[in-house]
């Protein structure tokens, strides 16, 4: 087993490896055989044939057997990301309890869980979903209590827009449609994790890889599939 130190050295490595602007730019102008090459060559997949023919299943299958040679399977990082057995909420909010209150990982995990529920709400609420609906699918959090978000949700967008602005500082608009409001909720999160690059804790850095990564992934799906990146990518890291 490689010690810790070893280990967030080729992580650091890792990240100064992530794409660029640039390299998006690239595959834009690339055929389907030239991306695929691309991602190869790059170690972004595993092989040039496709799983299921499904660019997302093999780029995450990479990113997957990388993380398991760091940490195992046992440990709560790949098993959030990558275990199936913990895909359903309850098992999500399950490993998350086990985090200790004063832990980082359970500290980034709480704002990611936050943003997310706050994304989900505003989808629902668009759809008209009651408040005992979208509470099946909270993830748990530290940020707030589970009465100040129903009491927000019951409000309405525009209350839980608000509470957004008021809990992460944004500058939120009422006016903004759905997209918008998760790309700014979600720029947020990447812009607050950046710091945990820095750490000289192993586990908190590899968390912060694995979501760029994650991000990273969507970006090179949403350009294969439709030409364009879905996510704002400069100076991203």
């Amino acid at each position: 087993m490689k010690s810790k130190e070893y280990q967030l050295g080729v992580i650091n490595s890792k990240i100064s490896e992530l794409l660029t602007t640039n390299d998006f730019e690239t595959l834009k102008t690339s055929d389907n055989l030239d991306f695929i090459e691309y991602l190869f060559n790059s170690n972004l997949i595993l092989s040039k044939e496709l799983i299921n023919d499904d660019l997302g299943l093999s780029l995450n299958h990479c990113l997957e057997n990388e993380v398991s040679k760091y940490i195992g399977n046992n440990h709560i990082i790949y098993k959030y990301f990558f275990d199936k057995d913990y895909f359903e909420i309850d098992k999500l909010n399950e490993l998350f309890d086990k985090l200790e209150l004063e832990n980082n990982l359970r500290v980034i995990f709480s704002k990611y869980h936050s943003i997310k529920n706050i994304i989900l709400g505003l989808r629902m609420l668009d759809n008209d979903i009651s408040f005992n609906e979208y509470k099946n699918y909270v993830l748990n959090s530290d940020e707030y209590s589970g009465e100040f978000l129903e009491k927000s949700y019951k409000l309405g967008k525009n209350d839980l827009v608000s509470f957004s602005n008021s809990l992460y500082n944004l500058n939120l608009n009422i006016s903004d449609n759905l997209v918008e409001i998760e790309k700014k909720l979600n720029k947020y999160f990447y812009s607050y994790i950046k710091d945990y690059s820095y750490s000289y804790d192993f586990y908190e850095v590899l968390l912060y890889y694995i979501f760029i990564r994650n991000r990273q992934n969507e970006n090179l799906k949403s350009l294969y599939y439709i030409g364009d990146v879905y996510y704002e990518w400069t100076n991203i890291y």
